[in-house]
């Protein structure tokens, strides 16, 4: 954040209007480590197309539904952000990005993820987490994503 300016984030966040959406995409190898980790960024109305910078915590959930990595990434201001820092990351059953609400953002989970918390939501010890989660599938049913007997 060494090239940071106040002018270009006020452009980005308080001068335009608009909501992004971010999505992760992520795979596990033979090891069940991460191999691959990347966000997608998008525009969740047209009208309003601007790709913003964010900040935001991704959980690494395990099977025991406990978090046992939480580690902030940065974002870009653009389509696709990829991290290779993840790849000795073993044991994640599930990731939720944003999982402390630190980021305005709309968040899609990961298919992975959803099929994962169909069963476990309950589990996550987070009260936060677990609503970041239920909102997240609301948006996803809303969106015409996921389907409502899905939901429930």
């Amino acid at each position: 954040m060494a090239n940071f300016s106040l002018e270009e984030w006020a452009d980005s966040w308080i001068r335009t209007a608009g909501l992004n959406e971010l999505e992760l995409k992520w795979e596990t190898g033979r090891s069940n480590a991460v191999t691959r980790f990347i966000m997608h960024q998008s525009a969740a109305l047209p009208d309003y197309p601007e790709l913003r910078s964010h900040k935001i915590n991704a959980h690494f959930i395990n099977k025991n539904a406990n978090v046992f990595r939480k580690t902030p990434i940065l974002i870009k201001a653009q389509e696709q952000t990829a991290y290779y820092e993840f790849s000795r990351v073993k044991g994640a059953v599930c990731i939720i990005p944003n999982g402390d609400d630190h980021g305005y953002c709309k968040i899609n989970l990961d298919p992975r993820s959803i099929e994962w918390l169909k069963d476990n939501l309950n589990r996550l010890p987070a009260e936060l987490t677990r609503m970041i989660v239920w909102r997240s599938l609301w948006d996803s049913v809303r969106d015409a994503k996921l389907s409502a007997v899905e939901f429930i």
